[in-house]
């Protein structure tokens, strides 16, 4: 069976704490430390939900790449 044109399933496009946590490789407190800055945006969602928007998740990790290149 061919499968080249299989449909590509997206993943969540809302991110929680502990899946960034565990991609990222970084501990709960730094997360939320990322969130409380604002340096990981994120949306609100109820009165104590966050959620990350997987394309801002994205664009925080190439910002890392970004700073890592600059500091070489």
């Amino acid at each position: 069976m061919d499968t080249t044109d299989a449909p590509v399933v997206p993943g969540k496009r809302l991110l929680d704490w502990k899946f960034i946590a565990e991609d990222a490789g970084i501990g709960k407190t730094q997360v939320f430390a990322l969130l409380k800055s604002g340096e990981l945006r994120s949306v609100k969602i109820g009165p104590k939900t966050r959620r990350v928007p997987r394309e801002w998740y994205e664009e925080w990790l190439e910002s890392l790449k970004a700073t890592a290149i600059n500091d070489c």
